[in-house]
């Protein structure tokens, strides 16, 4: 990843972990994840967003990432990175989309600000693309990539205070994690808010928890101009996501 985890800053994680990790386990497991995050782009490299597998051959991202686009146009670059010596630039591995399994649209209120409404359970702005060749399953360091897991619904995985950490593709840029707090969840259970260091190209980024258990999808930044990097990131909790889900996609995502 383009800029590591200070160790102040991995102290603090390590500390509010509930799992038992050391610094060095903790970074593994952040760097096998981190394989399975992509920046959604068009074919020719120009980037819309990023993404993240949920399955051998399926990435989630925002429906916002991908509106408007001609499905057969959409790629995903996989292992985007700054290399060791802090200079040269791993370009990764592009793959193509083949189709769209399921999609919930952005609010119109998530562009303005103040908000007139909350968002409804119908305007969750995913979107579940397959990928051609299952990057999944692809022989990555010692073993397949694969994907990233849906961690059991925790209760306090919100808790204002709580840290999220965001493993994105800011402005198209090779791979960085932000680091935060999550600050509230709307009454609606529809958009959690955090406080992290994103831009836009975040949107569609993979949200977790200091255990590093997914919890979230990030989606916007601040609608208002001139906020775009500052506070107020806001994410899709995913236990909304999994319940709109219908049965067939359930089944396919293995997320009964």
């Amino acid at each position: 990843m383009q800029r590591s985890v200070s160790g102040s800053a991995l102290a603090r994680i390590v500390q509010q972990s509930r799992l038992a990790l050391t610094p060095q386990a903790w970074r593994d497991r952040l760097t096998t994840l981190s394989r399975r995050v992509c920046r959604v782009e068009l074919e020719g490299g120009r980037a819309l967003g990023t993404g993240f597998l949920v399955a051998p051959d399926i990435v989630l991202t925002n429906s916002h990432v991908i509106e408007h686009r001609l499905l057969e146009a959409l790629r995903v670059r996989f292992d985007l990175k700054v290399l060791p010596d802090r200079i040269a630039v791993h370009p990764g591995r592009v793959y193509a989309v083949t189709a769209c399994l399921a999609q919930s649209p952005h609010s119109p209120a998530d562009l303005m600000h103040p908000r007139p409404r909350e968002a409804t359970r119908d305007e969750l702005d995913y979107a579940f693309l397959q990928i051609q060749d299952a990057p999944g399953e692809d022989r990555v360091g010692d073993g397949p990539r694969g994907f990233v897991p849906l961690a059991p619904s925790s209760p306090t995985a919100f808790e204002p205070g709580a840290l999220a950490l965001v493993v994105q593709h800011p402005k198209g840029r090779p791979m960085q994690v932000a680091l935060d707090t999550f600050q509230t969840v709307n009454r609606s259970q529809t958009r959690v808010t955090y406080c992290t260091n994103t831009h836009p190209g975040s949107s569609g980024s993979p949200c977790f928890t200091p255990d590093l258990e997914l919890v979230a999808l990030h989606h916007s930044g601040d609608p208002r101009p001139g906020h775009e990097s500052a506070e107020d990131d806001e994410g899709i909790p995913l236990d909304a996501i999994r319940g709109s889900l219908s049965g067939s996609v359930l089944r396919r995502l293995g997320w009964e």
